[in-house]
């Protein structure tokens, strides 16, 4: 009896991230062990659960459908039936409201080595996703934020925030005629805030960074949402309320078919100690 992971899901590191940490908060919940094949985060985080090689047995696969239909008495029923369970590939951040019974702090440290020096003022993250939301994910776009989004909100937080800050601008396309990242990063350069900004490092620097910030402005990429629940706690995270309010009735297959949009579907209704969301 446990719960394990034995194929990487597909998914780019921040997806990664969340099949772990669902794979760990499972683990938990029906206090049973857990095993985790290699996987990108095995350089990067410190702790991990390790493999338990189990000879070819057989293994029930748990459904992400199981994850929104089955209530907490019979989820822990199921986990704790004699057999092994894995967790689905596509088990990623649609659940995250209903499986999140703990901090994911508890599971997933980044290593010392991973994280930069960053400043003692207030941190201010800002993530604009790029690269395949630009159409290559067939979405045409859709999850793309508007520059207004994060020059309202960096307006904002200018006004509402007294304390020195810095503000971190991170992003996987920093490209010039991409018009949510260049417009955003012309008007911090026209307020003359103190910003870093080093779009030539690798991935995971800016993960640890987002992760450490006291403030995240938020796109809809599970990069950010990811970051967002390791590292500092109790930092505010700042969502779209123009694409979030998509999501308001109904799953939006348009945004995924393993209902992943339920991260924030559930948005609406439900709590989370761990995830102080703010709609802007």
């Amino acid at each position: 009896i446990m719960i394990r992971i034995d194929k990487e899901t597909r998914g780019r590191f921040g997806n990664k991230v969340f099949h772990y940490l669902n794979l760990m908060q499972l683990a938990k919940f029906a206090d049973i062990p857990a095993s985790c094949c290699k996987w990108q985060g095995d350089h990067y985080f410190e702790n991990l659960c390790g493999y338990i090689d189990i000879g070819g047995k057989n293994v029930e696969e748990l459904h992400f459908d199981e994850l929104f239909d089955l209530d907490n008495e019979q989820l822990r029923a199921k986990l704790r039936n004699g057999v092994a369970h894995s967790v689905h590939s596509y088990s990623l951040h649609g659940p995250f409201w209903r499986v999140t019974f703990e901090d994911p702090r508890n599971f997933l440290k980044i290593k010392d080595e991973y994280i930069p020096s960053m400043a003692e003022e207030k941190r201010i993250g800002i993530h604009i996703r790029g690269g395949d939301t630009r159409g290559a994910d067939g979405m045409n776009g859709r999850e793309i934020h508007p520059p207004e989004y994060y020059i309202n909100v960096i307006n904002f937080i200018e006004e509402s925030v007294k304390e020195e800050k810095v503000y971190y601008l991170c992003t996987d396309d920093p490209s010039h005629d991409y018009p949510s990242y260049i417009e955003t990063l012309r008007h911090l350069l026209k307020l003359g805030v103190k910003l870093v900004h080093e779009p030539s490092k690798p991935y995971i620097s800016d993960f640890a960074t987002l992760s450490e910030c006291d403030i995240l402005i938020s796109g809809s990429s599970t990069f950010a949402l990811a970051a967002a629940l390791i590292g500092k706690e109790n930092k505010k995270i700042i969502h779209s309320k123009q694409f979030v309010k998509q999501f308001k009735n109904n799953h939006q297959k348009w945004y995924s078919s393993f209902k992943a949009g339920m991260f924030f579907y559930d948005m609406y209704s439900m709590k989370s100690p761990y995830y102080n969301v703010e709609l802007f």
